[in-house]
């Protein structure tokens, strides 16, 4: 019985070297001892293959369970210990380099985060300034100057406000638009007037000069009657003093006449006497 038990186990060792032999040629050669430790394969010893290299080993040199990374769907397999240790040294390796990039990450986290808190604190403080010269009131700058992280003066509420408020303006803005259209058509108008108002003053101006040209040559002409009345009334004055003094002469040499012929006692007397007495 023993012989037969002995004999069969050996077929069952033959028959596994055999199926380990016909693999690829990549994968190592099944020579009947352990890739590691090269103790001789027992039948009541079982075999392993590691599944990382691919190695047969014994159950003493596979005790480790990782996860391939080439593999990692497939969970944590047996490998043989010399791949354990490896895979768990680069694992190490592979942790420690993505906790240096996981640290570097968060540091550079932490900056962004500090660069968009002092931006957004930066945007706080100019919505609180178009606050300030939308209202005229600094009350809401000072008290956020005072405790800036007050619920009150957070971002998306400022936001809120400064819309709110520049939508005021706006809408102020715009009805003080449609006022000035209007303001611009009546100044229009106003414009138009005085044009009209320019004009006639430049007529009434030209017909001013006009008559200012008609009066001074009426004066002109007034002045010339004046003058001529003045030569007229001198002429009048000077003919009758001419006649005054022919009537005076005339009367001058009658009067010698007359008494020339009262000397004489001729018929002349009685003819004087008689042109004396008409």
């Amino acid at each position: 019985k023993r012989g037969s038990m002995s004999s069969n186990r050996s077929s069952i060792v033959s028959n596994r070297s055999s199926i380990s032999s016909t693999g690829g040629d990549d994968q190592p050669q099944d020579d009947g001892t352990c890739a590691i430790c090269q103790q001789q394969f027992r039948a009541w010893w079982p075999r392993h293959t590691c599944r990382n290299c691919g190695a047969i080993v014994c159950g003493d040199c596979s005790g480790g369970r990782v996860r391939l990374p080439s593999d990692p769907a497939a969970g944590k397999v047996r490998v043989c210990d010399k791949c354990n240790a490896e895979l768990t040294e680069n694992t190490a390796t592979m942790f420690q380099e993505e906790l240096e990039v996981n640290q570097k990450i968060i540091k550079e986290i932490k900056r962004d985060l500090a660069q968009k808190l002092q931006e957004e604190d930066a945007s706080k403080l100019v919505l609180l300034e178009l606050l300030k010269e939308a209202t005229g009131d600094d009350a809401q700058l000072q008290e956020y100057l005072s405790d800036p992280q007050s619920p009150n003066f957070a971002f998306p509420v400022l936001r809120s406000l400064v819309i709110d408020r520049w939508e005021e303006i706006l809408s102020s803005l715009e009805v003080a638009a449609g006022k000035r259209v209007a303001m611009e058509a009546q100044l229009a108008e106003i414009k138009a007037k005085l044009a009209q108002e320019e004009a006639r003053e430049k007529e009434l101006q030209a017909k001013k000069a006009e008559l200012n040209e008609r009066v001074e040559a009426l004066e002109a002409a007034t002045g010339e009657r004046d003058t001529l009345q003045s030569e007229a009334q001198e002429l009048m004055r000077a003919v009758k003093e001419a006649r005054t003094e022919v009537l005076n002469l005339e009367m001058a040499r009658r009067t010698r006449i007359e008494d020339r012929e009262q000397r004489r006692g001729g018929p002349l007397s009685s003819f004087g006497s008689q042109r004396s007495h008409p």
